[in-house]
């Protein structure tokens, strides 16, 4: 990689990166899935819940433990491959989304934290700390860094 654009990449966020280098800014990653969730959303009157959450459900790839963790991917042979040492980037969104609308952004916030791994169970006895009410306990995931990227309805 040039250094034009190791000084590109440092100064922004990305989603993902491709095996052949490419990468995929967080931005438009997220107003790309907003944008189709809205429309699969619209089928049942819920565009405007379907945009939030295709825009805020990879809120958590704007920490800094997940950017390093891709930039340090995307110098080796797995740079398609987000996570062998795993961070966790869904539970951000699911946390904005209860800050945001309090009791209804549990629905925000299952579809965010879920969007990998299918939707999380509510209560810990029956998934322990994989429960969603647990997960959602762990604040520090939202930190001011994330805070001051959450992107809005344009």
């Amino acid at each position: 990689m040039h250094a034009e654009s190791r000084k590109l990449m440092a100064e922004s966020y990305y989603a993902h990166i491709s095996e052949d280098g490419r990468a995929h800014p967080l931005r438009e990653h997220l107003e790309g899935t907003a944008k189709l969730a809205a429309e699969f959303a619209g089928e049942f009157g819920a565009a405007g819940w379907g945009y939030l959450a295709g825009l805020w459900h990879d809120l958590g790839k704007y920490s800094p433990a997940f950017q390093k963790r891709i930039r340090a991917a995307a110098a080796g042979p797995e740079a398609h491959i987000e996570a062998k040492a795993r961070v966790d980037h869904s539970m951000a969104g699911a946390l904005h989304s209860v800050d945001r609308f309090s009791t209804p952004g549990n629905i925000l916030a299952y579809l965010a934290a879920g969007h990998h791994a299918g939707l999380p169970d509510w209560h810990a006895d029956e998934t322990g700390r994989k429960a969603l009410a647990q997960r959602l306990q762990q604040h520090y995931l939202l930190d001011d860094a994330i805070k001051g990227h959450v992107p809005s309805k344009s």
